[in-house]
């Protein structure tokens, strides 16, 4: 949190691994600098960083930390940016043994290449009090995906009211993490009246298309009760990307504000 505007010069720290790091004869073996900057939620950069900037950087391939580099104290307040949430996104770089840029390195000119390292909230305006009689539980499902698969994954949200009243039309925000992008920007639902019938509501992508913001997806969604299972199911289309690790979670969250939210998990194995 950053109230007024000042961000301690100990705060950002960036910390330059890369497992090739003096290997002889292979690409990618030189690592000496990365691209940062930090970035407003609605995707515009703060005015400290208006494009990617260098920083030079000590590559390593061990798990010492004695050379990581430390961003001096930021103050947005006297930069003249927005309040809001901010993205520290970092690019790292490689260079081949002839000194070229290598294949390995994150192309700055694109958001979803960066990794976000840390996060800023500076005067963030916290939500609405939250509509007693909107409630909802979302059912989560765990997929199983390969790094870099053609094939897109599907995470569904099964949303079922458990509210004093009918959820109308709402706003519907998905959110994806490192190594993945939503490929559509829009969502589709079936509804438990007519599982055959699918539905799709328009949405916005941000910039590096893992926030999917659907304003008004019409959910009609009735209170649950005896001898009523009302249910809709929706499902954003999500690539997985080569560089997608682990244990990944997809997020979603029901209204403005919001009165429900849930993840899916995504367990990634490599590619063969």
């Amino acid at each position: 949190m950053a109230d007024n505007g000042r961000i301690p010069g100990d705060k950002f720290i960036i910390d330059l691994v890369n497992l090739r790091q003096g290997e002889q004869g292979v690409a990618g073996n030189n690592s000496d600098h990365v691209y940062y900057q930090l970035v407003h939620e609605d995707g515009t950069p703060s005015h400290y960083t208006p494009t990617p900037q260098l920083q030079k950087a000590e590559g390593h391939k061990d798990s010492g930390t004695d050379r990581k580099v430390t961003l001096p104290a930021i103050d947005l307040r006297q930069l003249g940016d927005k309040p809001g949430y901010y993205r520290f996104l970092v690019w790292p770089q490689a260079l081949n043994p002839d000194g070229s840029p290598s294949a390995i390195g994150w192309d700055p000119a694109k958001l979803e290449d960066a990794f976000q390292l840390g996060s800023v909230y500076y005067r963030y305006t916290a939500p609405r009090t939250i509509d007693p009689g909107l409630r909802a539980t979302v059912k989560t499902a765990r997929l199983e995906a390969t790094a870099g698969q053609d094939r897109w994954v599907y995470p569904p949200f099964v949303v079922r009211n458990t509210g004093q009243r009918t959820i109308g039309t709402a706003k519907v925000v998905f959110t994806a993490p490192e190594g993945t992008r939503f490929t559509e920007d829009h969502v589709a639902f079936t509804r438990w009246t007519d599982e055959s019938r699918e539905v799709v509501a328009q949405g916005v992508l941000s910039a590096d298309q893992r926030t999917l913001t659907c304003p008004a997806v019409a959910l009609n969604l009735e209170p649950s009760g005896p001898g009523k299972d009302a249910w809709v199911s929706l499902y954003p289309a999500l690539q997985i990307e080569g560089t997608a690790r682990g244990q990944l979670q997809v997020g979603i969250q029901l209204g403005e504000p919001v009165f429900a939210t849930a993840s899916d998990t995504i367990d990634v194995k490599p590619a063969k």
